[in-house]
């Protein structure tokens, strides 16, 4: 197997989006429940329901490379992951805000799933039944400081 590729988030490093790069994305389906307690009296978000999320997670590469990463490792790890979460409540999950949205879901995952794939680029959350998605880009080690 050819080696992996060198991580580089070209556009922050000034080369624009031009710079060759290599992403590989893959999805898992997560079922989960919350309440918005902030939200007014009698709004119908405030009580608990569920939603069905699809997350993809997107690593990104250097042009460099014949392998982004193994998709079966990647697909694996990721379900294995995903199931500690599904069919539970995310007011339970550990968001600094406690506030349920598909934002801070997102970076959520980011934490977790950052710390396994090094070429972590970006995380989604897509609930497709109402064409609502959210991304989050975050930092990493690799990546340094967003700003």
């Amino acid at each position: 197997m050819a080696p992996r590729g060198q991580f580089f988030d070209a556009p922050r490093h000034g080369l624009g989006y031009n710079a060759p790069m290599l992403e590989l994305s893959v999805s898992g389906h997560l079922e989960v429940a919350h309440f918005m307690s902030d939200f007014p009296e009698g709004h119908p978000n405030r009580r608990m329901h569920g939603h069905s999320y699809f997350i993809i997670l997107t690593l990104a590469t250097l042009d460099d490379c014949d392998v982004v990463e193994d998709f079966d490792s990647l697909k694996t790890k990721m379900d294995s992951i995903l199931k500690t979460y599904d069919h539970t409540c995310v007011n339970d999950w550990d968001i600094p805000t406690q506030k349920p949205t598909m934002e801070n879901m997102c970076r959520f995952f980011w934490k977790i799933f950052s710390k396994e794939f090094p070429h972590l680029s970006k995380v989604e959350l897509q609930r497709p039944t109402l064409g609502m998605r959210v991304s989050y880009i975050g930092k990493t080690e690799k990546r340094g400081s967003t700003s």
